[in-house]
């Protein structure tokens, strides 16, 4: 039975996580509303980031960009929370003889596991919703009770998605999440005071940017891969990471799998900025309250 201290240790890490998340979120999301605007048309069939942008703040202001965020403010929070308390136990049960950055990146690979598992049919629907055309005026629900009928109910619709899109996600995020953490851990370590072990801010911000960086580039083109897969009609037969791949490099080579990486890289590095800065800060308060 885990002692009055670890289960407590485990409350920080949780509740640390889930304002870590909720922060990179409100940081993140007007960014994805951009990208989900141009991906989906709005603003005309070949609008540019910034027209997209500049008509979102004439029409809608500042509240435009951050429209539809309470439905993943509800989740993001909690996925981000159960991330970060599964990287602090699994890390905390790993053998002591392990180099800390051997723990810290299986740690962080086996800390996507579960979210990854949980998101998958969230994934999935959102891919479709941003980029299939046919799709836009649809809500979420509609668009879910349309595929379930279409794929002969919720439950095989459910298996039709874990099957095609589970083990590209887990690849993906068990790779990003543990190059995320060990390069956060490994900088933060480096540029430490050698003598007191103090981190100042600005260097805890340079890791946790660098570290959103790292972690993505790790994975781009698995992650180009998986939107492009599950991007494909549920229906369609013969879909598969083979083929999705085969498909990019005829269309494009290399430079295929490396599309949006601008855009993703942009958002990536002020959001991890913002959830490793806040979760660092966040757990020492709370840790510090229980002493």
């Amino acid at each position: 039975m885990p002692s009055s201290s670890t289960i407590a240790d485990r409350g920080v890490a949780f509740i640390s996580g889930f304002v870590a998340g909720c922060v990179g979120l409100l940081v993140g999301h007007p960014f994805d509303t951009l990208k989900t605007r141009a991906q989906t048309g709005w603003g005309g069939v070949n609008a540019s980031g910034k027209s997209v942008l500049l008509a979102t703040l004439r029409q809608q202001g500042i509240a435009g960009l951050y429209r539809g965020i309470l439905p993943p403010l509800l989740v993001v929070g909690w996925i981000t929370s159960l991330t970060f308390t599964i990287f602090e136990y699994v890390k905390s049960v790993l053998p002591a003889s392990q180099s800390p950055e051997l723990r810290t990146f299986l740690a962080g690979g086996a800390s996507a596991i579960l979210p990854a598992v949980l998101v998958t049919p969230g994934y999935f629907v959102k891919i479709q919703l941003q980029n299939d055309p046919s799709k836009r005026g649809q809500s979420t629900l509609q668009f879910v009770q349309r595929v379930s009928r279409a794929s002969g109910g919720v439950p095989r619709t459910l298996a039709l998605i874990y099957r095609r899109q589970l083990s590209i996600g887990l690849a993906c995020d068990m790779l990003g999440r543990a190059s995320y953490f060990t390069t956060h851990a490994t900088l933060k370590s480096r540029l430490a005071n050698k003598s007191t072990g103090h981190l100042p801010l600005p260097q805890r911000i340079i890791s946790a940017v660098c570290s959103g960086i790292v972690g993505w580039t790790s994975i781009y083109p698995l992650d180009t891969i998986r939107n492009r897969l599950a991007a494909v009609p549920l229906g369609q037969p013969g879909a598969s990471v083979t083929m999705v791949t085969r498909q990019i490099w005829r269309e494009s080579g290399i430079r295929g799998f490396y599309r949006g990486y601008f855009v993703t890289i942009t958002r990536a590095a002020p959001v991890a900025g913002c959830v490793l800065t806040t979760y660092d800060y966040v757990h020492s308060f709370l840790l510090s309250l229980l002493l």
